[in-house]
């Protein structure tokens, strides 16, 4: 399926310029060579704006939306209408819309620069941009993934009587650390410098990580499987890496090229000697929670004292 290159905007609304602050709440999606033109503003959350700016009379801000959407609709019904004219002239007239509608300007709304994609499929991208950048879908599936992953590694654990020896702990140094939910420490001692979960005095013996990549996008595959290497390499750089390490993946099932994006991060991840297993596979993730006969390892205790 061919792809195309296609170009984006996040709408911005930014009440104070002088502050800087501002919230996503829209984007707009062009793509040349299909003369395609199309928007995606947040029509529903108000809370959105309200929790960020109160100060604000909302119905101030949801006339002001509605006159955008107003002339984006223009702008859109413009774009319809170059069907008729040659593909090359087309491009051009586009892109020189999309420019026009993206100039920067000092506004309440206002597009950010411009960015390039590449899609077979501009109004479903721009529907996963949006949900993206807007409305922060990435984090909520991202969370809400992981927790289904933890749920069922803690149920696997306790069938086979070994969810005792592995609790959530942060493990690194004081000044860096990371939160893990499976840590097996090699004692039950811990250092007790956190309000909450301990920082352990040496690296762990075991840690077992859910790692959710199921997503529609492989550049959102790539992004959020980079940000847990980089928490990878920080480790072993400070030694603080756990001694094995498993990373129990949830692959998409949507493209190849999806599918290409997990097989990059599991090979990274190996590369730095984290073992990898899909989260179907109990019988790997079993195998490795064991714990080995000569090593002296004592329950974690769930409220550690000096």
């Amino acid at each position: 399926m061919a792809e195309y290159v296609c170009n984006y905007a996040l709408l911005r609304f930014l009440p104070y310029r002088d502050a800087g602050e501002f919230i996503n709440i829209g984007i707009a999606l062009a793509c040349g060579p299909l003369g395609f033109l199309d928007f995606r503003i947040e029509m529903q959350r108000w809370a959105r704006v309200s929790h960020f700016f109160p100060e604000l009379e909302i119905s101030t801000y949801r006339a002001g939306v509605h006159a955008l959407c107003e002339e984006c609709n223009r702008w859109k019904a413009a774009t319809g209408r170059l069907a008729a004219q040659p593909p090359d002239k087309r491009e051009t007239i586009l892109r020189h819309i999309f420019g026009e509608l993206t100039r920067p300007r000092e506004a309440l709304f206002h597009f950010g620069p411009p960015r390039t994609i590449l899609s077979h499929a501009p109004g479903d991208t721009l529907d996963a941009l949006f949900g993206n950048y807007v409305r922060r879908r990435f984090v909520t599936e991202s969370l809400h993934g992981e927790e289904i992953l933890r749920r069922q590694i803690a149920d696997s654990l306790r069938t086979f009587s070994l969810d005792r020896f592995y609790k959530p702990a942060r493990v690194g140094t004081p000044d860096y650390h990371v939160l893990l939910p499976f840590v097996a420490p090699e004692a039950s001692a811990h250092e007790v410098k956190e309000p909450v979960l301990p920082v352990l005095k040496q690296p762990p013996l075991k840690a077992i990580k859910p790692l959710d990549l199921d997503r529609r996008e492989p550049s959102e595959i790539t992004q959020y499987g980079d940000e847990w290497l980089a928490r990878v390499r920080r480790l072993r750089a400070l030694e603080q890496q756990p001694r094995e390490w498993l990373f129990v993946i949830r692959a998409p099932h949507t493209t190849p090229r999806a599918q290409h994006a997990t097989d990059a991060i599991r090979r990274e991840l190996e590369h730095q000697q984290v073992l990898t297993t899909t989260f179907d596979d109990t019988s790997s993730l079993i195998k490795f929670a064991h714990l080995h006969p000569n090593k002296i390892l004592l329950p974690v205790d769930d409220n550690p004292s000096n």
